[in-house]
C-alpha cells in the first residue's frame, strides 16, 4: 500500500477504530469517569466540602491516565506477530493507520472522558447536600495557578527582572496550552512503547519513565546544590531557573514530534 494520503481510505480505518474503541476501551472509560464518586461518597459521610480545584485536579490526573491505558487497550496488538495480521492486512497506508491513531489516542479519547466527566461531576454536584459545591465549568481551573505569581512576590523572594520572569514562567507552566502538550507528550510515549514491547506494555513505560524521572530529580537536586553553595547570588539563581524553564518549554514542543515520528516509522516499518 502506497504512502499517499487518500481520505477514503483514512474515513474505513476510522470507522475501524471506532468500533473497536468501545469494546476495547468503552468499559475502562466508564470506570474512569465514575471514580470521582468515591470522593463524593467520602466527602458526603465526612460532612466535607469538596471544591472546584480539588475536582478538577482530580479528573485532570484520571483524563492522563486514559490517555496512558488507551493505546495499548485499542492498539495491543498491533506488533504482535500473528495478532497483527489483521492489521497488517487493514486496506490502508501506515500514514492513514498512524493518523487515525493519532486521532483516538490525543483527540478522541480526552474529549470523551472530559465531557463525560464534566456531565457526571454536575450531576453529583446538583444532588440535594452534595459535598460537590459549585460547576467546574463556571469556575476556571487555571486561576488557582495564578496565585504563584502573587505568593511568589508576597513572600519577598525578590522583584529583580530575573525573579519576576521566573514567577511569571511557573504562571506559564499551568496555562491550558503546556497542559495539552504535556498530555501529548506523555500519551505519545506510551504509543511508542505500545509498539515496542510485546507484553506488559504498560507496566514497562511507567516503570522506564519512572526509573528515568528518578535518576533526572536525583542529579537536578544534586546540581542545584551545586549551585546554591558556590553561587550565592540569587541573580544567578533565578537565570539559571529561567533557562531551565526555557528548555523544558522547548521540549514539549520537539519532544512529542521526533516520538510521534518514531511512532510513524515503526508502524511503516512494522514486519510480522
Amino acid at each position: 500500500m502506497n504512502n499517499i494520503f487518500n481520505i477514503n481510505r483514512f474515513n474505513k480505518v476510522l470507522r475501524k477504530d471506532a468500533f473497536d474503541f468501545i469494546p476495547k476501551f468503552g468499559w475502562f472509560l466508564i470506570i474512569l469517569i465514575a471514580i470521582p464518586i468515591f470522593s463524593w461518597v467520602i466527602g458526603l459521610s465526612n460532612n466535607a466540602t469538596i471544591g472546584v480545584n480539588a475536582r478538577m485536579t482530580q479528573i485532570i490526573e484520571l483524563c492522563s491516565l486514559a490517555g496512558l491505558l488507551v493505546p495499548a487497550r485499542l492498539y495491543r496488538n498491533y506488533n504482535d506477530p500473528q495478532k497483527g495480521m489483521a492489521y497488517a492486512m487493514t486496506p490502508a497506508s501506515s500514514l492513514e493507520k498512524f493518523l487515525s491513531m493519532l486521532v483516538f489516542c490525543i483527540i478522541v479519547t480526552p474529549v470523551i472522558f472530559l465531557t463525560g466527566s464534566v456531565i457526571f461531576d454536575t450531576i453529583l454536584a446538583l444532588i440535594p447536600h452534595s459535598p460537590f459545591k459549585g460547576f467546574i465549568w463556571q469556575n476556571p481551573y487555571l486561576e488557582f495557578f495564578s496565585s504563584f505569581r502573587s505568593e511568589f512576590i508576597a513572600n519577598n523572594w525578590g522583584n529583580s527582572t530575573n525573579s519576576l520572569l521566573f514567577a511569571e514562567k511557573l504562571d506559564n507552566l499551568f496555562s491550558i496550552k503546556y497542559l495539552i502538550l504535556s498530555y501529548i507528550g506523555t500519551v505519545s510515549t506510551f504509543m511508542l512503547s505500545n509498539m515496542l514491547f510485546k507484553k506488559h506494555k504498560t507496566t514497562k513505560t511507567i516503570g522506564i519513565i519512572t526509573l528515568i524521572g528518578f535518576i533526572s530529580i536525583v542529579v537536578l537536586i544534586s546540581y542545584i546544590s551545586n549551585i546554591t553553595e558556590f553561587h550565592t547570588d540569587s541573580e544567578y539563581i533565578y537565570k539559571f531557573l529561567n533557562n531551565s524553564i526555557n528548555i523544558w518549554e522547548i521540549s514539549n514542543y520537539v519532544f512529542p514530534v521526533i516520538i510521534l515520528y518514531c511512532v510513524y516509522l515503526k508502524i511503516k516499518t512494522q514486519k510480522y
